[in-house]
């Protein structure tokens, strides 16, 4: 945990005051072409707010991953081997998927 001290338009120094660390955005790629995977995750890597949790080809194994555990945002393909994205974002929405 930080510490930080501020100073008030006075001048004066007011009290440290410590700084809430928040969780990184978790963050899954999913994409059919692997060199677009890559590219989105170098973007992503220079960010330190952001978390890859999963890279995939496949909406499977996605969806077995979010069965488990929340995500905060997918970046996807829309075009995808057995199905299209928003097929997959209507079956993920569902309360059970």
């Amino acid at each position: 945990m930080y510490q930080s001290t501020i100073y008030r338009p006075n001048g004066k120094l007011s009290a440290p005051m410590r700084l809430v660390t928040m969780k990184p955005t978790s963050v899954i790629i999913m994409d059919t072409h692997p060199i677009i995977r890559m590219s989105i995750e170098v973007l992503l890597q220079k960010n330190s707010e952001l978390q890859i949790v999963l890279k995939t080809d496949d909406y499977r194994i996605t969806i077995d991953y979010l069965r488990t555990r929340p995500v905060d945002l997918i970046i996807m393909d829309i075009d995808l081997p057995g199905t299209d994205g928003f097929t997959f974002l209507k079956r993920v929405m569902l309360p059970t998927y």
